[in-house]
């Protein structure tokens, strides 16, 4: 993938106002909106529950970097069937309950959603599980918990090429940390985001990377749906 300048990059900082950012044709890319801070200290608070992470879980051949990740999420990315992703299973009981304390946080991204982009929001809401499943983030089909991400984690422009196409993402980042913007590298943005902000963007067609973090810890949630949930 080729270099791009990022000082030629168009910044947007943190505000309370909410952004909007639209391509050349008036099509919505990136949504940015305010959380309240009950459900942002709700999701610190969450953490206490999630059990720590061996190396397994540095990912160091994935594309987005090298920083733990885990994943809570239905998807038949290696079968034909839909199924409970490894980390959700096996980290039982603690998955259950780190899902369930942040249920407000999804249902508050989900009335955004609903009202921002509601052709995608209609696309998750008719999939179709077995009995046996649920969307975990409802109406997506899951959350990576990215943490900790510090000055020494590297980051990599990429594309979520696994995820369902025009339908946004939603991002939360939290913790204490300098920098760590989103940078949508087409589009030649770089969006700030604070503990506080949270995003709705494009993350299967933009290709996107963080910038460096300075100072601190920076944690995110991205809530997602694979496209296997559908094909």
């Amino acid at each position: 993938m080729l270099p791009f300048r990022r000082s030629t990059f168009r910044r947007f900082p943190s505000c309370m106002e909410h952004l909007e950012i639209r391509d050349r044709d008036g099509c919505l890319l990136t949504y940015r909106f305010r959380v309240p801070n009950t459900l942002v200290k709700s999701l610190v608070d969450s953490d206490k529950h999630l059990p720590e992470l061996n190396t397994h879980h540095q990912r160091k051949i994935d594309p987005r970097g090298e920083f733990p990740i885990r994943h809570y999420a239905t998807w038949a990315d290696s079968r034909l069937d839909i199924y409970y992703c490894k980390d959700y299973l096996t980290q039982q009981p603690a998955s259950i309950t780190w899902i369930e304390k942040n249920q407000p946080l999804w249902g508050y991204l989900r009335d955004h959603l609903k009202l921002i982009f509601p052709k995608p929001y209609n696309k998750l809401t008719n999939i179709i599980l077995p009995p046996s499943l649920q969307l975990l983030c409802n109406p997506w089909a899951g959350v990576a918990i990215n943490q900790p991400m510090t000055p020494y984690s590297a980051l990599q422009a990429h594309q979520d090429w696994k995820d369902m196409r025009s339908v946004p993402n939603a991002v939360v980042p939290y913790g204490d940390y300098d920098s760590g913007d989103l940078v949508l590298c087409q589009a030649k943005y770089i969006v700030e985001l604070r503990p506080g902000d949270s995003i709705l963007f494009m993350g299967s067609l933009i290709c996107h990377v963080n910038t460096k973090i300075t100072r601190g810890v920076r944690n995110s949630v991205n809530l997602f749906t694979h496209k296997s949930n559908i094909d």
